[in-house]
């Protein structure tokens, strides 16, 4: 068996499948790349090139567009579908932060090995633009969800010698393969914010979620990027309503956290099958009373499986 690492793009199976690379010129307003989100059901936009519009030169999140909105605003402001930023071309969000990875094009040809992008992904980077220097097959992005499923996908005897050597065991407890995480640091929202709040909180930190809790510190939520999926200039005014509130209307996995108990006896398969079927990319590690002391995310499963666990020198 080869290790995952020197598995390829190909491997993945997914030329022909993963949606097509959207792309929008950087004089895009905001409004507009906001509906075509929207419209595809996507979190993430290609910016063209200004001199070549057939190169990627960045990719933007919903949420990085949305943030810019929030930040650029008075605080007095009353977000809505009149807010002047909303015509903002999409180039003026990515000057926020010429270093920050959400706008970083992270580029490999299909042909590649996974290794970079297995490293690149255990340590901040969280998605991939894929293309073909033969031009045979569509470029797309790679999500690190894509990955687990990869891993689950040829984690059974079925897949054969086409299954991949993992750098630990998927049977291995997940608190013995990542100790460090059952005791991370875990930063909250109260359920009392308003959504606003709360996504100004993950864009502030780098963060791409976050336990919503009550009262007493227990989990009852999670807030995310991904619920921003059907936010456009015409919505973006929900984004004053609390965080429960706007959460049971947009949640895009629904707004029942995916926890797992401190104690359980779960392995680094069952975290990635779990992962998977939810359709969610943190884990959160709960206490007897539901209260947060830790969180695996994908970038930690993917670290764990393909030995990347220690961060490069200069990181």
């Amino acid at each position: 068996m080869k290790p995952l690492t020197q598995h390829t793009f190909k491997n993945l199976g997914l030329a022909g499948k993963k949606l097509p690379l959207t792309t929008v010129p950087p004089t895009t307003p905001i409004r507009v790349a906001l509906e075509t989100l929207a419209e595809r059901s996507i979190i993430h936009l290609a910016v063209q090139s200004h001199s070549d519009a057939a190169r990627v030169y960045a990719v933007v999140g919903i949420l990085d567009l949305v943030a810019y909105v929030c930040r650029r605003a008075a605080a007095e402001t009353q977000l809505d579908a009149r807010a002047p930023l909303l015509d903002d071309p999409v180039e003026q969000v990515l000057t926020l932060d010429a270093d920050d990875e959400s706008y970083t094009v992270f580029e490999r040809d299909i042909g590649d090995t996974l290794e970079e992008t297995l490293r690149a992904f255990s340590h901040g980077v969280h998605r991939a633009l894929v293309t073909d220097i033969t031009k045979t097959t569509p470029a797309f992005l790679l999500g690190q969800a894509d990955v687990l499923k990869y891993i689950l996908a040829t984690s059974g005897a079925a897949a054969g010698d086409a299954a991949p050597a993992f750098a630990v065991p998927l049977s291995t407890p997940l608190r013995d393969a990542l100790p460090g995480r059952f005791t991370a640091a875990v930063s909250t929202v109260p359920h009392t914010a308003t959504a606003l709040a709360a996504l100004t909180q993950l864009a502030r930190r780098g963060t791409p979620a976050a336990p919503v809790v009550d009262a007493a510190g227990r989990v009852v939520a999670v807030v995310s990027a991904k619920d921003l999926r059907r936010i456009t200039g015409n919505t973006i005014a929900s984004l004053h309503d609390p965080v429960t509130a706007f959460l049971a209307a947009h949640a895009s996995a629904g707004v029942q956290p995916c926890v797992v108990a401190r104690d359980a006896q779960v392995s680094v398969l069952d975290a990635v099958r779990m992962l998977v079927d939810r359709r969610v990319h943190h884990l959160w590690i709960v206490d007897a009373d539901m209260k947060p002391v830790g969180v695996v995310s994908h970038s930690d499963i993917i670290a764990c499986v393909s030995g990347n666990l220690e961060k490069p020198a200069g990181h």
